[in-house]
């Protein structure tokens, strides 16, 4: 189940083999992919998976690889640093051999058990009583040996539930057995795993204001780690810090990697299923990460056109952002007809130079497609040429010539409409290439002169 910490136990075993792995010099890597088989997200596939892992291996692995070339790169690189690979939340069984290195270890986390030839499985299973009584103890010193052993048999053993409740105490003094009686008297008759969970996340929110506990539910919009202009902006609050340093204090929140925050699955999932019930609240929060996440994307888009020493970095900016990014697109396409700033979201992720590096395959193209119907919704047709025209170049891409040549003919079409001359060229060429890949030579050929001509 969730919560039994199978993701932190891969971890520490990833990092202990690891150490006793041959490394070639200069190489020493864990990578994880969070295959999401169980987040309301949709689950990660091979070809995404893929380049997520490659990315941490090799970050020079050039996003738009097809994906016959990106499983050739990740057998290479992977054979040659006896990587630990992670395959987090996993569902699909038969990813397993097409994610797993060349050499080096695997480690899978599902909530299934996996029975496969090769592979060890171990039932991971609440946590033991000693491990518990230490792990009370490590949040909450004052504990007794006797104290801590009560608290992590009244909240079922769930490593997070102890970690809460042990915080709890620390912060209000209250004994043990108060706790006990009030966990039995809300649970009626025998308590829930889930329900005890329930219950020792109402005691870490009880003392806060409505507006912080509030706040500390929206942080469960972001499906991964989050940076402090994601706080900014569903908080509407320039410094957050305190406030964040209040949750993190509680175990509500977690600090994760460079300076960015997360919430555990289990929260997360708690507070995307109080903001379901409550959906006005929950698109002025979809509103607010739309709009800083178009000025965020042109920002980041800003450094990496500077060139030089600047590209890198802010393609790392925009790696550690993709994955918010996306949720806010998936949103967008789903309420642009009705929401004016989910209007705008599609125009400006598929007009993103740093995006355009990073969405490949069929997610460029929904995101394409995306724009296009909301360039048309919108009813401005300059916008809906280049949209179309931009959706026209993703088809000839993939090799999908009668839809690239229908994009391209509808989107030379509007210019010509408009008297646009400059598109009228530009897209006089797009359409000769495309007439040219499907070996129809007259028509290319008229094309390239019109496009020349002007």
């Amino acid at each position: 189940m969730g919560g039994v910490g199978k993701t932190e136990l891969a971890r520490e075993v990833a990092r202990r083999m690891h150490r006793q792995l041959p490394k070639p010099s200069g190489v020493s890597q864990v990578a994880e992919g969070n295959l999401r088989g169980w987040d309301s997200e949709q689950p990660m596939g091979e070809e995404d998976a893929l380049r997520e892992l490659c990315a941490q291996l090799d970050p020079a692995t050039d996003p738009a690889l097809p994906l016959p070339n990106l499983r050739g790169h990740w057998q290479g690189i992977s054979g040659q640093g006896w990587p630990a690979v992670i395959l987090d939340n996993l569902r699909d069984a038969s990813l397993i051999d097409k994610l797993r290195p060349t050499k080096g270890i695997t480690i899978v986390t599902s909530r299934e058990s996996i029975h496969r030839s090769g592979i060890t499985p171990i039932e991971v299973g609440v946590m033991e009583p000693q491990e518990a009584e230490e792990l009370a103890r490590s949040t909450h010193p004052g504990l007794s040996p006797e104290d801590a052993a009560a608290l992590a048999e009244a909240v079922g053993h769930l490593p997070l539930a102890i970690t809460l409740a042990a915080a709890y105490l620390a912060r209000t003094g209250e004994a043990v057995a108060v706790l006990e009686q009030r966990i039995k008297e809300a649970a009626g008759g025998k308590p829930t795993l889930q329900g005890l969970f329930d219950q020792v996340v109402g005691l870490s929110t009880a003392d806060l204001s409505a507006e912080q506990v509030a706040r500390w539910q929206s942080l469960s919009l972001p499906p991964g780690d989050f940076g402090l202009w994601t706080v900014q902006a569903l908080w509407e609050d320039e410094d957050p810090a305190p406030e964040l340093g209040e949750l993190v204090s509680r175990h509500l929140v977690m600090r994760a990697e460079d300076g960015r925050w997360r919430l555990h699955d289990l929260l997360r999932h708690y507070g995307r299923s109080v903001l379901a019930a409550e959906l006005e609240r929950e698109q002025v929060l979809w509103r607010r990460l739309g709009v800083m996440a178009v000025v965020r994307l042109r920002e980041i888009d800003a450094r990496f056109q500077r060139g030089g020493d600047a590209m890198v970095p802010a393609l790392a900016e925009l790696d550690a952002e993709l994955s918010l990014l996306r949720a806010v697109q998936a949103w967008a396409a789903e309420w642009m007809e009705t929401d004016e700033i989910a209007l705008m979201i599609p125009n400006a992720f598929a007009s993103s130079p740093t995006m355009d590096l990073r969405i490949v395959g069929e997610e460029k193209l929904a995101l394409r497609k995306s724009a296009l119907r909301a360039a048309v919704y919108r009813g401005e047709m300059a916008e809906i040429a280049g949209t179309a025209g931009n959706l026209g170049m993703a088809h000839q891409q993939r090799g999908e010539l009668e839809e690239a040549l229908a994009m391209t003919q509808k989107c030379l079409d509007i210019y010509e409409e408009l008297g646009d001359r400059p598109g009228i060229a530009r897209n006089s060429g797009n359409l000769g290439l495309v007439h040219q890949e499907r070996g129809e030579w007259e028509e290319a050929l008229a094309m390239h002169r019109k496009s020349l001509d002007i």
